[in-house]
């Protein structure tokens, strides 16, 4: 585990279903950053994006395809003290893990495909 501000740590879990960890503050000095008067380097680029946004319409081109990945965790807090098959359960890292590639093609005008 590595946290900015804090030493970095390793623990070994050794079958472990509930470990508690304090991270211990670092001494290290972080570089310096010096702000300079002027523009903002993003405002540029923010509106040419903003001026271009039809002609960066994927919608404008005559077709596209695209490839989309999606994950969905639930998980829950251990129960440490009940032993029921209920609290057996709960002790499961991930309740329900859910993972979609979906391919996506659109051709002009307005015509999708999932």
């Amino acid at each position: 585990m590595s946290y900015v501000g804090y030493e970095d740590q390793t623990i070994q879990l050794n079958g472990k279903i509930f470990v508690e960890i304090y991270l211990k503050s670092s001494s290290e000095i972080l570089k310096e950053v010096v702000i300079l008067e002027g523009e903002n380097p993003a405002i540029p680029i923010v509106k040419k994006a903003i001026a271009n946004k039809k002609s960066n319409n994927p919608e404008e081109l005559p077709y596209f395809t695209l490839e989309t990945y999606n994950k969905f965790t639930l998980a829950s807090n251990p129960v440490t003290e009940n032993t029921s098959n209920e609290a057996q359960f709960l002790r499961e890292p991930n309740l329900i893990l859910m993972e979609s590639v979906t391919e996506k093609v659109y051709l002009k005008p307005g015509k999708y495909k999932e």
